[in-house]
């Protein structure tokens, strides 16, 4: 009897080990993605934000369109119109 419950609480201790590692890696992962999300996303929205800016001044000169062939470029293009 002791020792059925004593395996049984090693073994949901193991997983819940494995849970939190696995937890402690995708935070990591996270982390170590922030940089390229930053530069993907935020930095082109920024520079449009900058041009926004600039039209309202008076200065209509386009956006320098990013080779990047997804999203960011489609709005830029459509933003340069």
């Amino acid at each position: 009897m002791c020792l059925a419950l004593l395996t049984e609480a090693i073994i949901i201790l193991a997983a819940m080990y494995r849970a939190m590692s696995a937890l402690g890696m995708m935070i990591v992962a996270g982390s170590l993605l922030l940089p390229v999300l930053f530069k993907k996303m935020v930095r082109p929205l920024r520079e449009i934000e900058k041009t926004t800016h600039r039209i309202a001044e008076g200065d209509f000169r386009p956006i320098a369109v990013p080779d990047t062939r997804d999203e960011t470029q489609r709005v830029v293009e459509g933003f340069n119109g």
